[in-house]
């Protein structure tokens, strides 16, 4: 049987706990367009953990049939306090699952009264490819604003107005109209050095008032990760690694 695997690093997060468990390296199964549903039966789970895979609706029966299934309940806007406890009901450990949400809500609550400065900052976060260019968030409703607003954060009014697209929570801003994502701190995630040097050398860019002060914070797609797909390991990740990077970008 083909394996329709890709080999790739685990998120930081998800390397250290496996690290720390003495687990092995996952394997990551390809699943842009379809779902390898006879690979996922040949390894014989007996759970299905598919609380992020929000295009699952015409995978779900078939699944089903392979073994238990926990879906995502009202899409990428769960949150993640939630889909924790479900996850931890199905293993038959939800009183773990419980206490971990707790401490990951501790390590917020820290790493807030660590950075006070944010309180009442506003954000926006994008991401660019060469391809698409900029792509933005709009909603206070996404997870990621959810996210920085534990912190005190809101998101940029100017973002909000824009236009919706076929992309649920994101807009697309172009060249011209790149002065949208000015904000206390501008979040940019890119794939690539190369990508990241495209846009930064643009002069409209480089004349946002965040880039000028020093208020512009490039993130790598691992930290963009843990903010778009929270979860209790990496919300730890971000309010360790993020969340002080956003206070010092504060100017």
């Amino acid at each position: 049987m083909p394996r329709p695997s890709e080999l790739r690093e685990p998120e930081p997060w998800t390397r250290a706990t496996i690290a720390a468990l003495g687990g092995s390296r996952p394997e990551y199964l390809k699943v842009d367009t379809e779902l390898p549903i006879e690979h996922v039966a040949a390894l014989r789970p007996d759970l299905i953990l598919a609380t992020g895979y929000y295009s699952i609706a015409r995978f779900q029966e078939r699944l089903t049939q392979v073994a238990e299934v926990v879906l995502p309940l009202a899409g990428p806007n769960d949150p993640w306090q939630d889909t924790a406890v479900r996850i931890g009901r199905a293993l038959d450990r939800e009183a773990a699952a419980t206490r971990q949400v707790a401490e990951t809500e501790n390590a917020v609550g820290r790493a807030r009264d660590m950075y006070p400065r944010l309180a009442g900052k506003t954000f926006t976060f994008s991401s660019y490819s060469a391809t698409g260019g900029f792509w933005t968030k709009h909603s206070s409703e996404d997870v990621i604003a959810r996210g920085l607003a534990a912190y005190g954060m809101s998101l940029a009014p100017a973002v909000a107005r824009l236009p919706r697209s076929e992309v649920q929570g994101m807009s697309p801003v172009s060249n011209e109209l790149v002065d949208v994502l000015d904000a206390n701190v501008t979040i940019v995630v890119a794939q690539s050095d190369e990508e990241r040097r495209a846009y930064e050398t643009g002069p409209l860019f480089a004349g946002l008032g965040s880039v000028r002060r020093g208020s512009y914070l490039p993130i790598d797609p691992a930290d963009g990760k843990a903010l778009a797909f929270p979860s209790v390991l990496s919300v730890r990740h971000a309010a360790g690694n993020v969340v002080p990077r956003l206070a010092a970008a504060i100017r």
